[in-house]
């Protein structure tokens, strides 16, 4: 069900200079990406795996992967990259 709204998501909000082949994704590297609407279907109530497979050639400071948050107290989920080397995900 998470994994059918996702996808279901996901190719609604893809845009022109974005492209898909085999259940990925493929982005023209010029300020692309996928925005998904919070929907109550993607607070995760339980334990879930959440991934991505990428290949930065470059990036400068911060570069999100995954997010989604909530504040006063926190929440969420975040994978994004770190601007010093070595590289790492958070």
């Amino acid at each position: 069900m998470f994994q059918d709204t996702l996808f279901k998501l996901y190719l609604i909000c893809i845009i022109s200079s974005i492209t898909a082949q085999d259940y990925a994704l493929r982005f023209d590297g010029n300020n692309d990406y996928i925005l998904i609407p919070d929907h109550a279907s993607l607070d995760l109530t339980e334990t879930y795996t959440l991934e991505a497979w990428i290949f930065p050639e470059s990036f400068t400071w911060l570069a999100g992967i995954i997010s989604k948050y909530h504040t006063s107290a926190a929440n969420g989920y975040m994978l994004r990259l770190t601007h010093q080397s070595p590289y790492t995900g958070l």
